[in-house]
């Protein structure tokens, strides 16, 4: 096994937190939002893309 490590960006963590809490994308992004109003869905989707820190869809 091997462990990669990537560094989020700065207002990733409420984003990726949610979404494995199991949230929607629309919530996953609504609660990044209130936490951190300029939070930018696009540099953190595609990170979690590029880390395929994804492992399923719903």
């Amino acid at each position: 096994m091997s462990v990669e490590v990537h560094r989020l960006p700065a207002d990733g963590a409420a984003y990726i937190e949610a979404l494995a809490a199991g949230m929607s994308l629309a919530g996953s992004v609504a609660a990044a939002v209130a936490e951190t109003p300029a939070f930018y869905l696009s540099a953190n989707f595609a990170g979690a893309l590029r880390t395929d820190a994804f492992c399923s869809v719903r």
